[in-house]
């Protein structure tokens, strides 16, 4: 059983890893090249190039995910709100990419479950802070000793 922090930790570790690779490839490649888009995947959207969502990407997704990975590795006070912060930019992200690019591949739709899973995460642990409950099950009632 993977228990709710791990499983939160294991979508952000992930999630930064990849914006950060993606990002980073885009701004050394803002011709597309390093993943073999052509520039004009871009004539819907207001950009000439990948440079601007390359560092979008890189510092709101990619950095934003490993800032909200330590502050849930941490458990630092308001990290809930960082994990539904990154997977609020995380669909933000994803749905602006599909209104551009006017078309949508199984990673958009793989990455905005992602985002709308991170929300329903920090939600998760904003309303139950304290429950050890492992994900997948739901917190059994709590008998008060002497009551049955």
């Amino acid at each position: 059983m993977i228990s709710r922090k791990a499983f939160t930790l294991t979508l952000l570790f992930l999630n930064s890893i990849g914006a950060i690779f993606g990002g980073y490839t885009l701004i050394a490649n803002p011709d597309g090249s390093g993943f073999g888009i052509p520039l004009s995947a871009l004539q819907y959207s207001p950009f000439p190039d990948f440079l601007i969502p390359g560092i979008v990407l890189f510092a709101t997704i990619g950095i934003g995910s490993f800032v909200a990975f330590v502050a849930v590795l941490r458990s630092v006070g308001a990290y809930p709100w960082y994990v539904i912060a990154e997977g609020v930019l995380l669909s933000g992200w994803i749905i602006i990419e599909v209104l551009f690019l006017r078309e949508v591949a199984a990673l958009h739709l793989i990455y905005l479950t992602v985002g709308i899973v991170l929300i329903a995460l920090g939600y998760n642990i904003v309303s139950n802070p304290t429950s050890p409950q492992p994900i997948h099950q739901s917190p059994q009632p709590i008998l008060q000793k002497g009551k049955s």
